[in-house]
């Protein structure tokens, strides 16, 4: 019996062994952030003409003047903008490049050493019109995958000058990623957009959310899409310090089906009004439209990592979330 017991925790040990021999991390383009185009741009002379410096992350490189950013350098957008609004040129950053020097390894014992991180932080950004008329409006600190308009030419739907999401074919077991985080407690949120600022009740989370779809054209340029995997983490309470190699893992199928599934994790409705460009060209609006089975393959990706969990214009000013080492496990 001894002996039984003595062969049957080797072939357990033998098998953990190969299991955790067979993970395999892949990085995220520029997403150990040591990688930003720095751009230095002037606002209207009506806002006061002021030098602004705005971050993107993509190759390392130093752009003078107010020039559309080239999107096919990076998958990567953010909540920064460059806006021209009725002629008037406006800039804010809610994300930039931030100092962490850390010394990072990979289970396989690879090293790296690194050097920054992203900071992202919801703020009220106001626009001051010939020091008369105060418009204001609260920007969450976020990035996310896919193009944005540059510059930006209206505001009054945020999303839908993004292309959201990015084609991606892969089907990795986990999300892992380092973050900290700095959380406001309070039982309201800020809702701005005009000249006042209201309060409602609330709590703001900061939040990442991987979503893998399978997405389908019709013959009229609409998009059928549906959720093949599901990532989707809150984070509710500021940390104590960086929190390393945190692993959110992707559920495939219906999530309503696993044990850890909550209500924010659920199908991207119509109503919120995600866009995404056709094979005609069009950004065209889309939603989820069902869960998808676990092996149906995935044609496109949608990462978003944000210090609010609450639609574009409402959140908590002053929350701030770190993040660094992106990576898909496999």
């Amino acid at each position: 019996m001894p002996t039984r017991r003595l062969l049957l925790s080797i072939s357990l040990f033998i098998t953990l062994l190969a299991t955790a021999q067979e993970a395999r991390w892949e990085a995220i383009p520029f997403g150990d952030f040591e990688h930003w185009a720095t751009r230095h741009l002037t606002e209207s002379r009506l806002l006061g003409g002021r030098q602004r410096t705005i971050y993107m992350l993509g190759p390392t490189e130093t752009i003078y003047g107010n020039k559309p950013y080239d999107m096919s350098k990076t998958i990567w957008s953010s909540s920064n903008a460059y806006a021209k609004l009725l002629g008037i040129t406006k800039i804010s950053c809610g994300v930039r490049p931030d100092v962490r020097v850390t010394d990072f390894a990979l289970p396989t014992g690879e090293k790296f050493h690194g050097t920054k991180c992203a900071r992202l932080e919801s703020l009220i950004d106001s626009c001051v019109v010939a020091g008369i008329i105060n418009l204001k409006v609260l920007s969450t600190g976020c990035l996310l995958w896919g193009d944005i308009d540059d510059p930006l030419s209206a505001i009054e739907n945020p999303y839908k000058v993004f292309d959201w999401g990015i084609p991606f074919t892969g089907k990795p077991k986990a999300f892992i990623l380092d973050y900290k985080t700095l959380l406001h407690p309070s039982d309201s949120i800020c809702h701005v957009f005009g000249r006042k600022v209201k309060k409602l009740p609330g709590n703001d989370h900061a939040e990442i959310r991987l979503m893998l779809q399978n997405r389908q054209e019709d013959a009229s340029g609409n998009l059928i899409v549906r959720r093949v995997g599901t990532a989707i983490y809150q984070i509710h309470d500021s940390s104590d310090g960086w929190v390393n190699q945190f692993r959110v893992p992707i559920i495939y199928g219906d999530a309503t089906k696993d044990p850890s599934y909550q209500d924010f994790m659920g199908l991207l409705s119509a109503d919120l009004h995600y866009y995404a460009r056709n094979s005609k060209g069009d950004n065209v609006e889309f939603g989820e439209v069902g869960w998808a089975d676990p092996d149906t393959p995935v044609t496109h990706a949608m990462l978003l990592i944000q210090v609010g969990c609450y639609p574009a214009f409402y959140g908590t000013p002053g929350n701030t979330m770190w993040v660094d080492n992106l990576y898909f496990e496999y």
